[in-house]
């Protein structure tokens, strides 16, 4: 398909010149999400206190 072979083509071109391709990276503040959850807070309310999603904090806190 034409338009498949342009949108690759674009894409490959785009990424030869440094761009970034694909979905951006969501920041999370370990430390401060570390500090709340021995703190007692629940995961949702550290969520909402540091402005990310409930399942960013889970990731960002499954190792810890």
């Amino acid at each position: 398909n034409i338009i498949i072979e342009r949108v690759k083509a674009g894409m490959a071109a785009a990424k030869k010149q440094g761009k970034h391709i694909g979905r951006p990276s969501v920041s999370l503040n370990l430390e401060k999400a570390t500090e709340l959850r021995e703190a007692g807070l629940s995961y949702a309310k550290i969520a909402k206190q540091l402005g990310n999603s409930t399942a960013t904090v889970y990731r960002g806190l499954k190792d810890e």
